[in-house]
């Protein structure tokens, strides 16, 4: 899907913003993932941070809300929805809520 600007019919805009929702998701399968590694490689002890999504939030400059988030779910023993994530059929907020 070309991702472009200007004068769109409703459905559209609707399947851009689906499009992209679902390449964050992709995205943060990926991060998920990434934060997993650096987990086993305790860098935020490294790094002086007291958790890990204190480390997430400082490096990313997200909220401390997602930083949480993301490190709860990249070192969480549950892989429920992992595939679904990563294939961008659901939201991260669902993989974390689930």
């Amino acid at each position: 899907m070309l991702i472009t600007t200007g004068t769109a019919t409703i459905d559209v805009l609707e399947q851009r913003l689906l499009y992209l929702e679902s390449l964050v998701s992709q995205i943060r399968a990926v991060q998920l993932e990434t934060i997993a590694e650096l987990d086993q490689a305790q860098v935020c002890t490294v790094d002086g941070a007291r958790t890990l999504g204190e480390w997430v939030t400082g490096r990313l400059d997200v909220a401390p809300e997602t930083g949480r988030a993301l490190a709860y779910a990249a070192v969480s023993e549950s892989r429920v929805l992992e595939d679904e994530l990563s294939a961008g059929d659901v939201s991260f907020d669902r993989v974390v809520a689930t």
